[in-house]
């Protein structure tokens, strides 16, 4: 199973040069045995949510702000895509990576189905999204 694991962190807390390199070593650790062991698939970093955009289409308008679309305390500041054997073993993983000393990793599976399994012959990066949206148009739910 697939498994996405958003990062959030409070963007106004600061960390000091020997806190970030503790986290860059755990964070290199923690890469380091999930890519070795096939865990890890994909992940990276964001900017900052002040470089955000939300966007919306509402009666035909598309609706453009600037920043996040909630006001929280902790933004979204990085993802990884894992696989695992079920969700305990995700939340094995995302309790070792080193944002949880500082934030929360909310872990999220991804549907059962995918273009396999839709039928769909597709490659590059939006065949997830075709698949998805096949499937949703299929169901009426489009």
């Amino acid at each position: 199973m697939k498994f996405l694991l958003l990062h959030y962190v409070d963007e106004t807390t600061e960390m000091s040069a020997e806190e970030s390199r503790e986290d860059q070593a755990l964070l290199t650790a923690w890469l380091e045995d999930t890519i070795a062991r096939g865990v890890s698939l994909q992940g990276n970093y964001l900017q900052p949510s002040r470089n955000a955009a939300t966007v919306r289409a509402r009666d035909g308008e598309l609706l453009v702000a600037d920043g996040p679309f909630a006001e929280t305390k902790e933004q979204i500041a990085g993802f990884d895509i894992i696989e695992c054997a079920d969700m305990q073993e995700a939340l094995r993983v995302a309790g070792a990576h080193p944002t949880t000393r500082h934030g929360t990793i909310e872990v999220r599976p991804f549907p059962a189905f995918g273009a396999d399994q839709l039928g769909i012959k597709s490659s590059g990066p939006h065949h997830a999204s075709t698949a998805l949206a096949k499937h949703l148009a299929g169901n009426d739910m489009l």
